[in-house]
């Protein structure tokens, strides 16, 4: 079973970072935050289907 995430907490320390980084900084940290939940997914989505076959 994958871990669970706090996502509250997640957003929140994203809202802290927004105002203490610069924008390029912030949007670049956002794009790997991105990149790392759609791993997630698609690993927990493979890892499903296989459960099926």
């Amino acid at each position: 079973m994958p871990p669970r995430v706090n996502w509250k907490g997640v957003f929140r320390e994203l809202r802290l970072l927004a105002t203490q980084l610069q924008p390029a900084r912030f949007f670049a940290l956002y794009v790997l935050l991105f990149i790392i939940v759609a791993a997630y997914v698609v690993g927990y989505i493979a890892d499903k289907l296989g459960r099926i076959q």
